[in-house]
């Protein structure tokens, strides 16, 4: 029987697949980067102190360049609204990692006021997708789901998707999205390559040693499941911050990585939804608990508000919590999956219809 880690060589391509790692470890790298609001840059020096704003940038230094030895970690998001308790929303996130981030599953709980929706996604090591999604028969034969106007039939199809995987190969993301020279992406590439290498800590780590931005507010010992850890209250120092995203600009690697990403980059929007997120989240703050001894991230809890003209709407609220969560990657047989294009013409839904829409991975 057919095993998630035993796919057809035919699968697996080793230029793709290199780079296929390449990318995952990018993705999360930078995944990060925009959670912590910058505070990823803050790779302080080898020989650092013990005071409170070095131990929090370093334990946070650790823990975003430490993502691609693997592991597991707890993320918790909550959204709320000042106007509408219907649109608070809460996502629950536990994910297990493997090194190199060859493979990788994320077991999430969504809930929007009385609705849930449970599910995995996985990253096989030779670059399938797969998605399982619990909660769709409760929710089609809910009220809010009888209103869709769905047919019966089409519901009772649905609602066998329960338990099983659906799978989404490499030649599937291509086809799908319209996209058939993925492995040529320059800017991947170059940004893989960079972070595997370990170039880019190096010169992040120049650059902040000297312009250290990141400052504590506040800071005491706190005992959290038995462990004293340090507490810390993140501040920034916006002219050594500012200083720093100079620095950064004029360095080649930096340069070199800019010029083959900005196209990408401005032709995502990224550029632009980075500036909306920068006007409608106010208010922020970033407090951090660390093992002091080993310069180990063991909690952080960002929040901010949202603002729309000018006006609070609601808050924002993340909580990461590296070595805790229940994920873990599961054997996936051949009976317990489907693929997304057998998926799609059960439903008469014409393939070409997602050219585009799907993302080149």
């Amino acid at each position: 029987m057919k095993t998630l880690e035993n796919a057809p060589q035919a699968e697996k391509k080793p230029k793709f697949n290199l780079k296929s790692k390449k990318l995952k470890i990018a993705a999360i790298v930078l995944v990060g980067v925009v959670v912590l609001g910058g505070v990823a840059g803050a790779l302080v020096i080898k020989s650092i102190k013990n005071r409170p704003e070095n131990v929090a940038a370093k334990s946070i230094s650790n823990y975003l360049f430490g993502l691609k030895d693997g592991g597991k970690q707890k993320m918790t998001i909550k959204v709320s609204s000042a106007d509408n308790p219907m649109a608070n929303v809460e996502l629950g996130l536990d994910a297990i990692t493997t090194k190199d981030l060859g493979a990788a599953q994320l077991n999430f709980e969504a809930s929007v006021s009385a609705f849930r929706l449970r599910g995995m996604i996985q990253v096989a090591e030779n670059g399938n997708l797969y998605i399982k999604l619990k909660d769709l028969p409760l929710l089609l034969n809910s009220a809010s789901g009888v209103q869709t106007g769905l047919p019966p039939e089409m519901v009772s199809q649905i609602e066998t998707l329960g338990e099983k995987w659906i799978e989404i190969t490499q030649d599937d993301i291509k086809s799908l999205s319209g996209n058939t020279v993925v492995e040529d992406n320059e800017c991947t590439a170059a940004l893989g390559d960079a972070i595997s290498k370990d170039e880019l800590g190096g010169v992040i780590d120049d650059a902040y040693t000297s312009n250290m931005f990141m400052t504590a507010k506040s800071s005491s010992e706190e005992v959290v499941d038995g462990k004293k850890l340090l507490k810390v209250e993140v501040g920034l120092d916006k002219e050594a911050a500012k200083k720093f995203g100079e620095d950064l600009k004029k360095n080649e690697l930096i340069r070199a990585i800019a010029d083959k990403c900005r196209d990408q980059f401005k032709s995502s929007g990224a550029e632009d939804s980075a500036n909306d997120v920068s006007d409608d989240l106010q208010n922020g703050k970033l407090t951090i608990w660390a093992d002091r001894a080993k310069k180990q991230l063991v909690k952080l809890e960002a929040s901010g508000d949202m603002v729309t003209d000018g006006q609070k709407t609601g808050t924002m609220s993340l909580v990461i919590e590296p070595g805790k969560g229940e994920a873990s990657i599961e054997e996936i047989q051949d009976e317990d999956k489907i693929n997304i294009k057998e998926l799609m013409a059960m439903f008469g839904i014409d393939p070409t219809m997602l050219s585009g829409l799907v993302p080149a991975v």
